[in-house]
């Protein structure tokens, strides 16, 4: 009986310890053939921004601030929120800039798809995202930019969406109570012009300034404050505490774990890399204690 018992783990062992080898040979293959094993890069963040209170009282609390920011901005003539304003600009109507995407718009379920899909970023599939016109807002978003417009101020969306898709872009925020007005361009999109064929936002800025006094900038990404396309970590968070001043105050920040400048500038925004290699220099920069 006892050497039976024996014999019965002995095989289990070795049905386990193939079973094993297996698994390890099966992700080796994964890993050889460029495929994530496991699970996927973006997993964590898309379910963080789905599921969880913690995103959604963060983005409360940071239009929460910037409605009062707002009201103190409109009662001081001398307030401007934009680097790029430099002009005479206390008599000028009042206006905020503000990023569309994980700002206004939430996409979340376009960055669900990618990973479901276990791909990267897909300029396919996000166009056929946009052109849905399904976003719904971010928690606050909206009852800010009402709040706003019913104060008289100009909102101006300032975003690298195409310019291919803002008639969507424009469908989806009228379809979500946005006042987009008639008598002047407030939709400002990436290659709507040839001198804004960039991702940096400095000159569509300036363009708004020259014509409004800017209260706030509201973004999820650096970039939609200040000009750092190609800045290193490093240099990121030497530029955000150089405006340390700002932040809260004039100039209002969503989080946004899923992508941005942030994640390029992890891989020198080497955008032309595979996925595989990318997630190698991550895994490569990333610090643990030992």
């Amino acid at each position: 009986m006892q050497n039976s018992t024996i014999r019965c783990i002995v095989i289990a062992c070795m049905i386990c310890s193939g079973s094993i080898s297996y698994a390890q040979s099966d992700l080796q293959k994964q890993t050889q053939s460029g495929r994530v094993p496991v699970s996927h890069e973006g997993l964590q963040a898309a379910l963080w921004m789905q599921t969880s209170a913690e995103y959604r009282i963060l983005c409360k609390i940071m239009f929460n601030q910037a409605k009062q920011a707002l009201d103190a901005a409109l009662g001081n003539k001398d307030w401007t929120a934009c680097l790029e304003q430099t002009n005479n600009y206390s008599q000028l109507p009042p206006a905020v800039i503000v990023d569309i995407d994980e700002t206004v718009l939430d996409n979340s379920p376009f960055q669900g798809e990618v990973v479901k899909r276990d791909t990267g970023f897909d300029p396919q599939l996000w166009t056929e995202w946009a052109k849905l016109e399904q976003c719904k807002g971010i928690p606050g978003a909206l009852q800010f930019v009402q709040y706003a417009q019913s104060r008289d101020v100009t909102l101006f969306f300032v975003t690298n969406r195409d310019h291919s898709v803002e008639v969507a872009t424009r469908n989806n925020l009228i379809q979500l109570g946005v006042k987009i007005p008639e008598s002047v361009d407030t939709i400002l999109t990436k290659k709507e012009k040839k001198a804004w064929s960039s991702s940096d936002k400095s000159l569509r800025r300036s363009e708004v300034a020259a014509t409004y006094r800017i209260l706030l900038l509201i973004g999820d990404d650096l970039g939609d404050f200040v000009s750092a396309a190609d800045y290193s970590p490093t240099q990121r968070i030497e530029v955000a505490e150089k405006n340390a001043d700002k932040w809260g105050k004039k100039w209002f920040l969503l989080p946004n774990p899923f992508y941005g400048s942030w994640d390029g500038s992890v891989y020198n925004y080497e955008y032309g890399l595979k996925r595989p290699a990318i997630l190698k220099i991550k895994r490569e920069r990333i610090r643990g204690f030992k």
